[in-house]
């Protein structure tokens, strides 16, 4: 699994954290996108289920997974 984040489209609102079960995302501390909100960013990536609900959940559509051949 691949996880995206258009960090430019993020608000930082945080839902997609909430949903997510084995809690791969994070609000970055360092990064401030041009709207001035802290993006999110996938800590443990390797820890992704790929089921989606972060970009299901997403108001900003900022969030994708991408499914590689082997996942």
């Amino acid at each position: 699994m691949e996880i995206r984040v258009i960090e430019e489209r993020c608000k930082g609102c945080g839902m997609c954290i909430y949903v997510c079960a084995p809690k791969v995302l994070s609000i970055s501390k360092n990064k401030i996108n041009a709207m001035g909100f802290h993006p999110v960013e996938a800590l443990y990536p390797e820890k992704c289920l790929g089921c989606r609900m972060c970009e299901y959940i997403c108001p900003e559509f900022a969030i994708y997974i991408i499914k590689n051949e082997r996942s």
